[in-house]
């Protein structure tokens, strides 16, 4: 009951984020508005892996590394949606499955990036779960919008 009006709360606040969010970016196409509509993407991804991490790992007690990778398929297809249908209106490839798969693939290398990172920071530097998932988070936008930005659009 609780995760259910979480979630509810969620998609209510994450739908008027992002329409005003878009309303102010879609006032003007230059080419650098495509890295912050991307940022707000990423954000709206990042509260939704973080949230779903975050529940696997403190509520049904999933290891972190295991609550990582289902949390980033939660984060990947949101990013996915949101991502051709606000951030990037041209594309490079028009069949939209090669283009998922595509985009998968660099989520994918995030996703080891993002493995690699929090095992580092966690069992080599002790550092706190939170702090170690923003960071390797920070490390991966830049690794995915770089090469969406060069491979898909």
């Amino acid at each position: 009951m609780l995760f259910s009006t979480f979630t509810n709360f969620n998609i209510v606040f994450f739908y008027v984020l992002f329409s005003v969010a878009r309303s102010i970016l879609n006032k003007s196409n230059c080419k650098k508005n495509q890295f912050i509509k991307y940022f707000f993407v990423s954000g709206i991804s990042f509260i939704v892996d973080f949230s779903v991490f975050f529940f696997f790992v403190n509520y049904l007690d999933v290891h972190y590394l295991i609550a990582n990778v289902l949390a980033f398929l939660f984060g990947l297809t949101t990013n996915y949606i949101l991502s051709v249908n606000f951030v990037f209106t041209n594309r490079k490839i028009n069949h939209k499955m090669k283009e998922y798969i595509l985009f998968a693939n660099i989520g994918i290398i995030g996703l080891l990036i993002n493995q690699v990172t929090l095992f580092v920071c966690i069992e080599k530097f002790e550092e706190s779960l939170v702090v170690s998932k923003i960071l390797s988070t920070i490390i991966v936008f830049l690794w995915n919008f770089s090469a969406r930005k060069i491979l898909l659009f």
